[in-house]
């Protein structure tokens, strides 16, 4: 009884990691497709169906999260926000606070609203990326809220996210001119 129930477990578990490594070998190709795509050259719609079955399909683990990243790039390309905005979030509920996909997933969540034109929504959701501290995209998400606060005229939030932009990141706040945008905040309040 034992030996039949581990056989059995260890069938399962081998059974969805193959699904999930098949799942993986056809997003890397569709990435690559994504990558290549321009507006002269769209996404080929059998990508996108090949997303979206990925995205749906059970046992494809981490995989799933990436096909509905993917899904949020393409409706992004296509400028449908309200798209892309869902598909990132379903990216973010599949994957854990501060890892490469959830960090990925919530900056285009970020970027969807913004683009949407939801300035406060964006400020939230780059400060929950601020607040996750990821390697590598901390700067970005600082950038987006500082603005997106400018956007929706709030200059003391804006101001606070370039100066801690200048103050982390000096040397690349500098190349950026987010110096000169923290004097010209300064002087316009």
């Amino acid at each position: 009884g034992i030996i039949a129930c581990i056989v059995i477990v260890w069938g399962l578990f081998a059974y969805f990691r193959g699904i999930e490594r098949e799942a993986f070998a056809s997003l890397w190709r569709i990435e690559a497709q994504l990558r290549q795509a321009t507006d002269a050259n769209a996404v080929p719609a059998t990508a996108v169906e090949h997303l979206q079955q990925i995205a749906h399909q059970f046992g494809a683990g981490e995989a799933q999260g990436y096909a509905w990243l993917y899904l949020g790039h393409v409706h992004y390309r296509q400028d449908d926000y309200n798209a892309a905005a869902s598909a990132y979030a379903q990216a973010v509920a599949q994957a854990q606070p501060g890892n490469l996909l959830w960090t990925l997933a919530s900056l285009g969540t970020a970027y969807a609203v913004e683009a949407r034109g939801e300035f406060k929504l964006a400020q939230e959701a780059y400060q929950r990326v601020i607040d996750a501290n990821p390697v590598g995209f901390l700067m970005e998400a600082y950038l987006g809220k500082a603005r997106t606060a400018e956007q929706d005229h709030d200059t003391d939030t804006a101001l606070a996210a370039y100066t801690t932009v200048v103050e982390q990141f000096p040397s690349r706040a500098e190349a950026l001119g987010i110096t000169d945008k923290v004097e010209a905040l300064k002087a316009g309040r």
